[in-house]
């Protein structure tokens, strides 16, 4: 279980820049949805299970709800880029999100890990004209050095 808060703006046209403002773009150590919703204006509680199949192979699955911390301020990739602003919203909600990651230890130090995540639109997007859920396939590798 975890609960994340990133503050948001609630003030944006003041001059002043007050959303939390992530150090780093991309967390390896995460879940994959972390590398589509941004540290910015965002509430996350999350759940989720690891499982050991083999000595080699770990399965992960998670589940994620996203709020805005402000409708005043937008919603962010992991990347920083306002995807959707709409400061008339009556919701917080951007939605849910359900993920699975398989990663295979290859060697001591290089690893692959694949998976889906499916993010289910919530009200807030439904309310900005982003009604689409969509599906995020990976595939990444992880060298340790």
């Amino acid at each position: 279980m975890e609960f994340d808060h990133a503050s948001g703006d609630p003030a944006c046209k003041d001059g002043r820049r007050q959303t939390f403002d992530q150090m780093y773009s991309h967390n390896p150590n995460s879940t994959a949805v972390a590398n589509l919703m941004g540290w910015r204006n965002m509430r996350n509680p999350r759940g989720g299970f690891e499982f050991l199949i083999a000595k080699k192979l770990k399965v992960q699955t998670d589940f994620n709800e996203f709020y805005l911390a402000t409708t005043q301020d937008a919603y962010y990739n992991a990347y920083g880029v306002s995807l959707v602003l709409n400061r008339n919203a009556t919701s917080r909600h951007i939605g849910s999100a359900v993920d699975a990651t398989g990663t295979f230890q290859l060697t001591n130090s290089l690893s692959v890990s694949g998976g889906i995540v499916h993010i289910f639109a919530g009200e807030f997007l439904k309310q900005s004209q982003q009604r689409a859920d969509y599906n995020y396939p990976f595939l990444a590798w992880t060298k340790r050095f």
